[in-house]
């Protein structure tokens, strides 16, 4: 990813998951921006990364049970 993200190939934002200390898995949604000097050349790259556990827990519950949401909480 990296090689693609240097040679100036646009990187679209994507979910993922990640892994943290304490080993609970989150869904996150990752961008990738690359930041320019004033001659075009990239100097680093910078990620961010929101979690969107419960958003996606939320779409699950209304797939299976839109009835029932206090039930999702």
């Amino acid at each position: 990813m990296m090689k693609a993200i240097m040679s100036g190939k646009e990187i679209k934002s994507f979910s993922t998951q990640r892994k943290t200390k304490d080993k609970k898995i989150l869904d996150i949604w990752l961008t990738i921006t690359r930041l320019v000097n004033e001659t075009g050349e990239i100097d680093d790259v910078v990620t961010t990364g929101h979690d969107m556990s419960e958003l996606k827990s939320l779409k699950k519950c209304d797939k299976y049970d839109t009835f029932r949401r206090e039930d999702c909480s």
